[in-house]
């Protein structure tokens, strides 16, 4: 027994010890997400895809299948940045996003994830990586494309056009005038992908906050159709108890209310409701 004692520690003597594992020796996760660039110039690309589809009256196959696999590409970086987000990987979301800037749909999406990141303190970045021309509006579209056919996606890559358009509506409510501006642009401008979220969240908007809404009004009523903005299966008694909600709590009625229930007193008798 002892000789045997005496060869093991002999062995341990001749092996060579294990090398201190430090932090930046320690192995990454076999999950962790790595970064994905996007290829400058992508979105442009499908953009003449399309147009090349469209014009074809759908018959061109091969503008369909260059639609198709541009649309994986966003689809890999959506999911990518989605989950770096989750993970709180600054570096994975700089590197997949640092050369994104003439891509408006990868922008908006990135400007989403850094105001997020930064506690929703400052939107003036988010707000400004929004599109602003009505070719580029389209982009958010393009984002819930980008959406489709990931299986268990983390929150934000599950609806990435709502996690866009929350905070803007959110801002929108707190009074931020720019943000106003941007919402009604992308809800008149895109083609209806987010149309009816948009048209819901305008309801709630006039039923569920009131106040905030005769509070904005200045500016809301540049930019506020009720015919476009609200919801297309109210009836007319809906109408009826929000104008009479308006009428209870503009009492006594200023400006800002006076143009409210013009508006409202207006599409409650296009709808049929009594006077």
């Amino acid at each position: 027994m002892a000789g045997m004692v005496r060869s093991l520690l002999l062995l341990l003597l001749v092996l060579p010890a294990a090398p201190a594992l430090g932090a930046s020796q320690a192995p990454a996760p076999a999950s962790s997400p790595a970064a994905y660039r996007l290829a400058p110039g992508l979105w442009q690309k499908r953009q003449a895809y399309q147009h090349e589809f469209d014009a074809s009256g759908g018959r061109a196959g091969s503008a369909y299948e260059a639609i198709q696999s541009i649309d994986a590409q966003y689809r890999r970086f959506v999911l990518a940045v989605s989950e770096a987000y989750a993970r709180k990987q600054i570096a994975v979301i700089a590197a997949s996003c640092n050369a994104v800037r003439g891509d408006p749909e990868a922008r908006m999406f990135c400007a989403m994830v850094r105001y997020r990141l930064r506690g929703r303190k400052d939107p003036t970045r988010f707000l400004a990586a929004l599109p602003e021309t009505q070719p580029t509006a389209t982009a958010l579209d393009d984002l819930h494309r980008a959406a489709a056919r990931i299986d268990n996606p983390p929150p934000l890559a599950a609806s990435p056009v709502y996690s866009v358009t929350e905070p803007i509506f959110r801002l929108m409510v707190a009074g931020n005038a720019a943000a106003t501006a941007r919402y009604f642009y992308l809800f008149h401008h895109s083609d209806g992908a987010w149309a009816g979220t948009a048209a819901s969240q305008l309801e709630t908007y006039l039923t569920d906050d009131s106040r905030a809404l005769i509070r904005n009004w200045p500016v809301l009523r540049k930019y506020w159709n009720l015919s476009e903005g609200i919801t297309w299966d109210v009836d007319a008694n809906w109408w009826e108890s929000t104008v009479a909600r308006y009428r209870r709590v503009c009492s006594p009625i200023g400006p800002n209310c006076r143009g409210i229930l013009d508006l409202l007193e207006g599409a409650a008798q296009a709808a049929g409701a009594p006077q």
